[in-house]
């Protein structure tokens, strides 16, 4: 998932670690296995506890999830809003174009919309859920088809089609005379890149791509770039690792993919990850069971099918902001707006402070965010910031969403629970353990919210301005 949040860092909390100390503390009671149920009852009294730890309305530092920022170099995946839009799809990745880009400002659409997924898998625990593209499966509309990733480039025509998933904003006028741009997905290949110059406190986006066609209110058809695609002159390998002589831009890090090669053809249709990039080769890891045959050599290759990563561990929304993405400044402008729980449709302009839901969670890693009013003409970027759900668990290997400067929680809320398997849940040692559990708990909430004493000590204004 592209997000700034590192979500178990410093976490090494096993299950199997904490069974342990239960059971020193529970007469050498066992936690695994019991009554020949495999992981029982550990695995479900950890997944207890570690849901009621981070269900709590508590913003736990540890635990936030940014999506989105006022430098998108650092935080590329931001919301993009368009005209006449309240509710918007996303799944960590958009596709818009600017006021501010060659398009002349409210004569034709600008904004975007959300690009639709690259297709994985995603564990949660026990759960193992393949997912592909959110619009997917059947035709469309009269020309355009479904893809199975929201991303897809076309190495004969030299172009790739975006699916959305909400109905972009572009129109006729736009093919040709708007520039667009991508980020957020999963193939850097295919982003654009922001930058900046400090000193003279301006940025730019580069890397855009022409409009080429729109095959229906879901696709677009982008012209690729020599970063996107190459022909092949020679291919070798030493030591593991394979170097294409290719003229491209392309860079490390990119998603490519190969079709079209005659001595080597082991590795058409293979995907790799490449590790060096200059104007006349590049360089990745020699795919498993490939074998490569030095000299020139033929085909193509192309930036690898793509879309967005998805969002699977969303908890709820802690806070939210918009910033203006077509303002060539920097920083660029940001104001916080209010995130809450629910909001009711609105069109009509009230002129009040935004604010900004998450109305659904798909559990497909797609996320639908309600504004509180739809916005005008102008686009601006939103970013959220969350907290992670809690994973189910499934092994005593399994690491704790906790931090390990605050185990002394987990111990004791686990020993709560632990009791109740070894002695009930109305024994004096289970009862008074769930004290102990719900001292060491506001201890931590305490410890995570001591910068808002010093908010209360020292006031913004003074009370006699």
């Amino acid at each position: 998932m592209a997000n700034t949040g590192k979500i178990n860092v410093n976490m090494t909390t096993t299950l199997q670690s904490m069974a342990d100390q239960l059971k020193i503390h529970t007469k050498l009671q066992n936690y695994f296995n019991i009554g020949g149920i495999d992981g029982q009852p550990m695995t479900r009294i950890s997944t207890n506890v570690n849901q009621m730890l981070l269900v709590r309305r508590m913003p736990w530092k540890f635990n936030q999830v940014t999506l989105g920022g006022n430098n998108p170099l650092v935080s590329p995946a931001f919301l993009v809003s368009q005209q006449g839009f309240q509710d918007f799809n996303f799944a960590g990745a958009s596709c818009f174009a600017l006021i501010n880009s060659v398009t002349p400002g409210g004569q034709l659409p600008a904004g975007g919309a959300s690009v639709d997924l690259a297709p994985g898998t995603y564990q949660n625990g026990n759960a193992k859920v393949s997912y592909g593209t959110f619009n997917g499966g059947d035709v469309f509309g009269p020309t355009g088809s479904w893809q199975t990733a929201g991303i897809i480039f076309d190495p004969t025509s030299n172009t790739f089609t975006v699916q959305f998933l909400d109905p972009h904003p572009f129109q006729i006028g736009n093919i040709g005379s708007s520039q667009i741009l991508i980020s957020g997905v999963v193939n850097p290949a295919f982003n654009s890149t922001f930058t900046y110059n400090q000193l003279a406190q301006t940025s730019q986006w580069t890397n855009s791509y022409t409009l080429v066609s729109i095959p229906d209110a879901f696709h677009i058809v982008l012209a690729g770039t020599s970063g996107q695609v190459g022909s092949i002159g020679n291919i070798a390998a030493t030591g593991g690792v394979t170097t294409v002589t290719t003229a491209q831009t392309m860079t490390p890090g990119d998603l490519m993919t190969f079709t079209g090669v005659g001595v080597n053809a082991g590795l058409n249709g293979k995907t790799v990850t490449l590790l060096t990039a200059n104007a006349f080769q590049v360089t990745f890891t020699t795919p498993t069971g490939v074998v490569i045959t030095n000299g020139a050599d033929g085909g193509t290759m192309y930036a690898a099918p793509s879309g967005a990563p998805g969002i699977f561990n969303f908890g709820w929304l802690q806070s939210a902001a918009l910033f203006d993405i077509n303002n060539a400044s920097f920083p660029l402008p940001i104001n916080p707006i209010d995130a809450v729980h629910r909001l009711a449709p609105e069109y009509t302009s009230t002129g009040d402070t935004l604010s900004m839901s998450c109305e659904a969670d798909y559990g497909n890693g797609v996320l639908k965010f309600r504004l509180s009013e739809p916005v005008g003409t102008y686009p601006y970027a939103f970013s959220m910031t969350f907290q992670a759900k809690a994973p189910n668990f499934n092994s005593p290997q399994s690491i704790f969403q906790w931090p390990d400067n605050l185990s002394y929680v987990l111990f004791e809320m686990l020993l709560w629970q632990g009791m109740r398997v070894a002695y009930g849940l109305t024994a004096t040692e289970t009862q008074a353990q769930m004290q102990a559990a719900a001292v060491a708990l506001q201890n931590a909430l305490e410890s995570e919210d001591r910068e808002a004493n010093d908010q209360a000590i020292t006031p913004q204004f003074t009370l006699m301005r």
